[in-house]
Order: C-alpha cells, then sequence, then structure tokens
C-alpha cells in the first residue's frame, strides 16, 4: 500500500478533516457566486430605477423649456413689436404647468414678465451684464441656441433653471440682427416632484442630483436627500441645453441579505460536517 494512502487509512480523522475542508471551499465558494449574483440583480434593479427617473426629469424640463420657442415665435412674428404678450403668456403657462415664468428681455434687459406678480422684481434686468445671470445670456446670444442657467436662486424665492433663447430678426438689409433673449423659468422643486424623485425615498433610495458648474467648473448640487453618502450608487447622466446633469443613485442594501447569508454558511458548515462524519 502507498504510504500516502496508508496515512490516510490509519488515521480516518485526517481523511475526515481533508473532506471537511474540501467541501466547505466548494460550498463557500458557491455562496460567494450566489452572493455575487444577488448583488448584480440589486445594482442592475437600481440602475433601472434612476435611468427611469432621469428620463423623466429630462423630458419634464425639455417641455417646459419648449415654451421659448413659442415666445421666439411671437417676437418673429411680430417683428420684435409685442404688443399680446401678457394674453399669449398666461396661454403658454397654461399648457405648460411646469413652468413659473416668462419674460421678453429686448437688447438683453426685462422689459416684459408675465405673471404680474413676478413684475417687481423682474423688471429692468440686465441679463448681458448681471454677475449672476450673464454667463448663460451670453452664451445664449453667442451661440445662438437655448441655454439653461441654474439652478440659481429667483426672484420670487426658492430656487430654480432659465431656459434663455436668442431671437434674431432680419434688419433693412436681410441681415439678422440680435433683438434679445426670451426666458422661461422652472420652479425646481416643482420639476423634481413632476419626475417622481421624492418617490424613490418611499422604498429606501437615497440620491443626488449635480453638475459641474460652467463657471468655476466644480461639482454644484442640485438636490439631495438627507441619507445620501458616499457609498456605493449607480449613475445616470443626461444632457440639457448647453449642460449636463447627473443622477447617482445609492445601491440599497438588501435587509435579508445579512440573514440569508448566515444560513448559507451555517447550510454550508452543516452538509461539510455531515459529509465528514459519513467519511
Amino acid at each position: 500500500m502507498p504510504p500516502l494512502l496508508s496515512r490516510f487509512v490509519h488515521r480516518p480523522l485526517l481523511y475526515a478533516a481533508f473532506v471537511f475542508f474540501g467541501a466547505l471551499g466548494a460550498c463557500m465558494a458557491l455562496v460567494m457566486k450566489l452572493e455575487k449574483n444577488l448583488h448584480q440583480e440589486q445594482r442592475a434593479q437600481t440602475a433601472d430605477l434612476a435611468s427611469m427617473h432621469a428620463h423623466a426629469l429630462q423630458q419634464n424640463i425639455g417641455q417646459a423649456l419648449s415654451a421659448a420657442y413659442a415666445l421666439a415665435a411671437l417676437v418673429t412674428d411680430s417683428h420684435g413689436d409685442v404688443k399680446n404678450f401678457d394674453t399669449f403668456a398666461m396661454q403658454i403657462l397654461q399648457y405648460h404647468p411646469g413652468v413659473s415664468a416668462l419674460y421678453l428681455a429686448p437688447d438683453g434687459i426685462t422689459r416684459a414678465v408675465v405673471p404680474k406678480e413676478w413684475r417687481a422684481k423682474g423688471l429692468g434686468i440686465d441679463l448681458l451684464h448681471d454677475q449672476q445671470r450673464k454667463t448663460e445670456a451670453l452664451r445664449a446670444r453667442d451661440s445662438g441656441e437655448l441655454t439653461l442657467a441654474g439652478p440659481l436662486p429667483l426672484t420670487q424665492g426658492g430656487n430654480g433653471i432659465i431656459g434663455r433663447l436668442p431671437v434674431f430678426l432680419p434688419d433693412n438689409a436681410g441681415q439678422k440682427q440680435f433683438w434679445g433673449l426670451v426666458s422661461v423659468v422652472v420652479a425646481l422643486p416643482k420639476v423634481l416632484t413632476d419626475a417622481e424623485l421624492p418617490q424613490l425615498r418611499q422604498p429606501g433610495y437615497d440620491y443626488e442630483i449635480w453638475r459641474l458648474n460652467p463657471v468655476t467648473g466644480k461639482k454644484q448640487m442640485i438636490s439631495t436627500t438627507p441619507g445620501y453618502h458616499d457609498a456605493e450608487h449607480v449613475s445616470y447622466a443626461f444632457a440639457l441645453p448647453n449642460a449636463e446633469w447627473t443622477l447617482d443613485v445609492l445601491v440599497k442594501p438588501n435587509q435579508d441579505a445579512l440573514v440569508g447569508l448566515i444560513f448559507k454558511i451555517g447550510l454550508s458548515l452543516a452538509f461539510s460536517l455531515m459529509l465528514a462524519y459519513l467519511v
């Protein structure tokens, strides 16, 4: 009989220990595989939620900012001499409940505001030279495209985002000249609620929304929940006019994961002990 086999024959406890640790190692490898699959499933579920709410937020903001094109068409059709702005703007507000206010700014200076309660603090602002507003206003004028400003403090209180669209009218020679800007104000809490982001808290998900500030280049917080912290999360970035916002959602730990892991480990230990005892 070979010496190695003889050693196991005369020492059955050594052979049982070998079987025990071999079976336990195989069981633990299976447990780790199951735990990894469970974690991937939880992460995929979180990613699906982040994608769904980010798409809803992107769509709601885009729909609200589309009111700027209606205002620009009004200015163009009236050749810059808008007579019925109040009536037209109130109709836009009815069809765009996410919009809080509408502005006309010939030469970059706000001259007309709807609704009227915004006029006390909204009229006479020079958007092209105001320190808090000129960055996006100048970018809109120079690019000729809709530009998103904010989040920033609104004149009526709270935070919001503002879409600014430049309007160009032809002069006597047929050359396009800068007429001014039309602005659409969207209250941030309203657009977040419409995208059902606060409802993420009900199943226990915490999140934050942020962007890179175009002036400082640093991370600017847009909205965050009290329970959000630096831990494993999934990110979903979505494009807005001249901006990119990112939604980070924490991967929610499974409350029953620890109990399930202990049960699996205990079952693996019991199986390995039983197999070693039979040997």
